[in-house]
C-alpha cells in the first residue's frame, strides 16, 4: 500500500468547529475544513485555512452569533475525603459483602428447594431436610438482623444510613462529581455528544444526583434517607422480632407475629434494593443488585451419587406425605 493510500483511508474531509481563547475571550469559528483522522480524531488544516483563521481572530471580524460558554476548574472536581466518608466507604464496603452473600445463600437455598420438587426420588421424610431449613432460616435472620438492627459498636445498613441522615453534607454533590468524572468517565462523555447539547461534567452529575438531594442540591436529603430507614425497619419488623425472641434467645413471651418465607424473602430483596440506591451516591456506578453471578455451576455436585452404597431396609415402610411438595411452612413450623 503506498503512502497515498494510507492517507486517503485514515483522513476524510470535514467541516469542524475550531476554538481560541484570546485576551481571555473564547472564539469560536464553525464549518472550518478540515483533515480528521477518523480513529484519534485529530485534525489537520491546510496552510491556508491557518491563515485565514489566525486572519479572523485578530481583526476581530463581527461575529454572526454569540453564545455563553460554562467554565469549569477542575478543583471543583475534586473532594478530599473527611473522616466520617472515609469510614463510611469502609462500612459500604463490608455491607456489600455481607448482602451479596445473604443474596446468594437465599438463592442456593430456593434452588434446592426446586431440585427436590422436580425429583420424587428424594421426595423422602428426612432429619436431614429440617436440619437445611432450620439452618437457612437461622443464616438469613441472623444476616436480616445484624443490617437491620443497629448495635452502638457495630457495624450494619441502617446504623450508616442513621448517620448520614445526621450528617447529610458529607454526602455532597461535590463528592459525586469527583468520582463521577475520573478521566475515563470524561472521555465517555466526550464520545457521548451530550456536549453538542450544553451537557457539561457537572450537568451530567447534576441530573443523576438531584433526585436523591435536598432542596438545596448541595448534598443527600435526610429526609429520603430516614425514609429509607423507616421502610427498612418497617419491613423487617416481624423477622426481627422473630429473631429476637426465638433466634438471639427463647423469650418467655411469643412473637407477636410469625412471619413467612416469602416475608423473609421480601425484606432481604428490599435491603438489596436500597444498598443500590447508595451504591451509586458512593461510587458513581450504577448497578440493579447485589446478586453475584456464579462463576461456575455450583449444582454440579447434585448430578454424582452421595453414598456408594444404598439402605434398602426401610424399602416399603417409608410414607411419603401428601403435602411433602408443597410450599415450604411458615417459621411456625420450626418453633416446634
Amino acid at each position: 500500500m503506498s503512502d497515498n493510500e494510507e492517507w486517503n483511508e485514515t483522513l476524510v474531509e470535514k467541516k469542524v468547529t475550531y476554538s481560541i481563547e484570546v485576551n481571555g475571550q473564547l472564539v469560536i469559528i464553525e464549518d472550518v475544513p478540515a483533515r480528521v483522522n477518523v480513529e484519534t480524531g485529530e485534525r489537520y488544516f491546510s496552510p491556508e485555512t491557518v491563515e485565514r483563521l489566525q486572519q479572523a481572530v485578530w481583526e476581530q471580524y463581527r461575529p454572526v452569533r454569540t453564545i455563553e460558554t460554562p467554565v469549569y476548574e477542575y478543583a471543583a472536581f475534586v473532594s478530599e475525603k473527611s473522616s466520617k466518608l472515609e469510614k463510611w466507604l469502609k462500612w459500604m464496603e463490608m455491607i456489600q459483602g455481607e448482602i451479596q452473600r445473604l443474596l446468594r445463600d437465599t438463592n442456593m437455598f430456593w434452588e434446592v428447594q426446586d431440585i427436590i420438587r422436580e425429583n420424587p426420588r428424594i421426595q423422602k421424610p428426612s432429619t436431614f431436610y429440617s436440619y437445611f431449613g432450620r439452618t437457612y432460616l437461622s443464616h438469613a435472620l441472623s444476616g436480616l438482623r445484624r443490617q437491620i438492627k443497629p448495635q452502638k459498636d457495630g457495624i450494619s445498613f441502617v446504623g450508616l444510613l442513621d448517620d448520614i441522615a445526621k450528617n447529610p453534607e458529607e454526602l455532597s454533590f461535590k463528592y459525586y462529581c469527583s468520582i463521577r468524572w475520573s478521566e475515563s468517565a470524561a472521555q465517555q462523555l466526550a464520545k457521548s455528544g451530550l456536549a453538542r447539547f450544553g451537557l457539561g461534567p457537572q450537568e451530567v452529575a447534576k441530573s443523576e444526583f438531584e433526585k436523591y438531594a435536598d432542596a438545596s442540591g448541595k448534598h443527600v436529603c435526610p429526609m429520603m434517607v430516614k425514609g429509607d430507614i423507616d421502610k427498612l425497619k418497617k419491613s423487617a419488623k416481624a423477622c426481627e422480632d422473630f429473631a429476637d425472641k426465638r433466634l438471639v434467645h427463647w423469650d418467655k413471651d411469643n412473637p407477636t407475629v410469625i412471619p413467612t418465607f416469602g416475608e423473609l424473602d421480601d425484606c432481604i430483596k428490599l435491603l438489596d434494593k436500597t444498598y443500590v440506591k447508595y451504591h451509586l451516591l458512593f461510587y458513581a456506578e450504577s448497578i440493579d443488585t447485589l446478586m453475584p453471578t456464579y462463576q461456575y455451576e455450583w449444582k454440579t455436585i447434585f448430578l454424582e451419587p452421595w453414598l456408594k452404597t444404598g439402605f434398602g431396609s426401610a424399602k416399603g415402610r417409608i410414607h411419603i406425605g401428601e403435602d411433602f411438595d408443597d410450599e415450604l411452612p411458615d417459621f411456625k413450623e420450626y418453633m416446634e
